[in-house]
């Protein structure tokens, strides 16, 4: 099946979003932008860069693309509970990890066995208040090149 590269976000985004408690980020800014209200345990899919993915590229109906993507989700450290804030991100990094690496029957099932795992990187962010989850992958997907 040919995707677009926004169905393949939504199809990404709506996985993620299978994880209890998490949210996807309300604004058009991201995660990092979020209201102080809204901002704990929210996340964002970003598609960064997309290269062919090694065959012929040529005029047709759809070409194959390798998409880099990350997941990023910030969780709300408070003065108080720091290290349960933390063991949840780390436990939401975890599920995030085991609902894009599994068999689901949802629009991305075609290409599933094709995501591939490159990373993790956290930061505090706000003066620690936060903590920025950034994780990176990738995918291979059939590109519709239909309107």
């Amino acid at each position: 099946m040919s995707l677009t590269t926004k169905q393949l976000r939504a199809g990404l985004t709506a996985r993620v979003a299978t994880v209890a408690g998490l949210h996807t980020a309300s604004g058009p800014l991201g995660v990092e932008r979020e209201p102080s209200t809204l901002a704990d345990r929210s996340f964002e899919v970003i598609i960064t860069d997309e290269t062919d993915a090694g065959e012929r590229v040529r005029a047709g109906a759809r070409m194959w693309v390798t998409a880099q993507f990350s997941v990023r989700m910030v969780h709300r450290m408070p003065l108080k509970g720091g290290a349960e804030a933390r063991d949840q991100a780390l436990d939401d990094s975890d599920a995030v990890r085991r609902v894009l690496l599994s068999h689901a029957s949802d629009p991305i099932r075609e290409c599933e066995n094709t995501i591939t795992y490159g990373g993790t990187s956290r930061e505090e962010r706000g003066g620690g208040a936060y903590i920025l989850t950034t994780m990176r992958w990738a995918v291979r997907y059939d590109c519709s090149l239909v309107v």
